[in-house]
């Protein structure tokens, strides 16, 4: 099982962003603007919810995933590190 040092957690939302923008098409995040997106930064698939929990739990529908990256699909993202 993975751990969420701060290494992990930058890794994971670099991959996330990447991931967010390259494979989820433009259709799909207008059709679910305002939600919430979960992706697996590790194999690449990704589910919506209407919460992070709903996200989440369909993402993990059939194969769990450790450490899922989450964000509001449509939402501008600023990282900020302590």
């Amino acid at each position: 099982m993975r751990t969420l040092d701060s290494q992990t957690a930058h890794q994971i939302s670099v991959l996330g962003e990447e991931a967010y923008r390259s494979r989820i098409p433009s259709r799909e995040k207008e059709e679910h603007h305002g939600e919430y997106v979960a992706i697996d930064t590790d194999g690449g698939r990704y589910a919506f919810g209407k919460t992070f929990g709903e996200a989440v739990a369909a993402l993990s529908q059939g194969r769990p995933v450790a450490l899922p990256f989450v964000r509001l699909v449509g939402m501008t993202m600023r990282l900020r590190h302590a």
